[in-house]
C-alpha cells in the first residue's frame, strides 16, 4: 500500500497566504494542512509516500523531510493534477491511495479506504453539494460521473481521496497515459470518467457522517479554523 499526495498547485485563491509558500503548508492549530493526513497514513502503517510538488517545491521538501519520495511538476502553472499524477506513473505499480494535499479529514476515512476490497474506491459525501468542489453522480452504489461532466442534479461531492487496487493499477496507469496529453489542464479524476465509459465499475464509500474539509479559498480556511476549535472534530482528525 502506498500514498500519492498531489501538491503541485499554486493555491491562487489564497494568494495573500500563498505568495511564497504552498497551500499545503498553511497551519491550522499549529499543524500544516498536509501533515494531518500524513500523520493519519503513517499511523496506518503506510510506509511509501510519494508527493508530487511544483510551486515552492523546496519548501515542501524541507518541511516534510527526506524520508518521502518527491516528483517535481515543472509545468505546474500550465497543467493540473492529472499531469502531476502522470509524472508519478512509474510508482503506479501497487495498491495506491491518491489524495489532494489540501484535504483535512476524519481519520476513519483513510481506514475505510484501506479496508476497501473494491477495484476502485472513491471517498464521497452525499450529504451536501458544495460549489467549487468536485461533484459526482451515483446510482446503486456505483459512480456514474465525476467532475466537469456533472452539470446538473449532482448527488454529492468527491472529497479528494481515492484508492486503486493492485489488480487494476496497470489499467488505471494505461488510461491515465492515454488521456493526459489532451487533458493536462484537468483533474486526474477524468480517468475515472474514462473507466466508466469503458464499462468499469467505480465504487465509493460515503463519508457523509464524517468530518472533512478541502481548503480552496479564504472562506474555506476561515471555516476550517473555526471547526477545528471543536475538541470533537480535532480529536477525530488527530
Amino acid at each position: 500500500m502506498q500514498l500519492i499526495i498531489l501538491a503541485a498547485g499554486t493555491g491562487s485563491r489564497l494568494r495573500s497566504l500563498t505568495k511564497k509558500k504552498p497551500k499545503s503548508l498553511i497551519k491550522i492549530k499549529n499543524t500544516c494542512i498536509v501533515d494531518y493526513q500524513l500523520n493519519q497514513f503513517k499511523n496506518l502503517k503506510v510506509k511509501k509516500i510519494i508527493v508530487v510538488v511544483g510551486f515552492a517545491s523546496k519548501l515542501i521538501k524541507k518541511k516534510l523531510g527526506k524520508k518521502l519520495k518527491y516528483i517535481v511538476n515543472k509545468k505546474y502553472r500550465t497543467t493540473n493534477n492529472i499531469y502531476s499524477l502522470w509524472l508519478a506513473r512509474k510508482f503506479l505499480k501497487e495498491e495506491t491511495i491518491i489524495t489532494f494535499s489540501d484535504l483535512v479529514m476524519d481519520k476513519n476515512i483513510p481506514k475505510k479506504l484501506i479496508k476497501s476490497k473494491k477495484n476502485f474506491t472513491l471517498a464521497i459525501d452525499t450529504s451536501k453539494i458544495l460549489n467549487g468542489t468536485m461533484k459526482i453522480k451515483v446510482k446503486n452504489k456505483e459512480l456514474l460521473a465525476i467532475g466537469k461532466s456533472v452539470k446538473n442534479n449532482a448527488d454529492g461531492n468527491f472529497i479528494g481521496a481515492a484508492k486503486i487496487k493492485k489488480s487494476k493499477i496497470k489499467q488505471f496507469r494505461t488510461y491515465l497515459s492515454k488521456i493526459v496529453l489532451s487533458k493536462k489542464k484537468d483533474y486526474y479524476t477524468e480517468v475515472f470518467n474514462y473507466l466508466i465509459a469503458k464499462k468499469n465499475t467505480i465504487n465509493f464509500i460515503d463519508v457523509k457522517n464524517s468530518f472533512w474539509a478541502e481548503v480552496d479559498d479564504h472562506h474555506d480556511l476561515k471555516k476550517l479554523n473555526k471547526k477545528m476549535q471543536s475538541a470533537n472534530i480535532y480529536k477525530s482528525i488527530t
